[in-house]
């Protein structure tokens, strides 16, 4: 596992409230969980949705950054798993999901 703690971060989401934040969070958690990466728990990971400055065009593009995700394998996989999560809770927006790893960074969008 890379130092520190897996960080997956959702920009631009339009103003939700807190279940649906955490339950969004929940299923990103599960599915991390589930891809045993070396992520066992809540615990090992940091899940953020900053807010943004500005309202105009929140909701129409999500955009989610991962970073220190765990693994030697290339980690299309944790991008297109959180990827559908988040547009299955925004499913009108444009979701483009990055994962940033070692100077490389690798996509998903939906």
């Amino acid at each position: 596992m890379l130092d520190g703690k897996m960080v997956v971060k959702v920009w631009c989401l339009p103003r939700t409230e807190e279940d649906k934040l955490h339950a969004l969070f929940t299923n990103i958690v599960d599915a991390v969980v589930d891809l045993k990466i070396g992520i066992e728990s809540e615990k090992d990971m940091v899940v953020l949705f900053p807010p943004d400055m500005m309202t105009y065009g929140l909701g129409t593009e999500v955009m989610v950054e991962i970073t220190n995700a765990p693994g030697d394998d290339i980690p299309r996989e944790p991008a297109r798993r959180i990827g559908e999560i988040v547009k299955g809770a925004f499913p009108d927006a444009y979701v483009q999901c990055s994962v940033l790893r070692q100077g490389y960074v690798w996509y998903a969008n939906y």
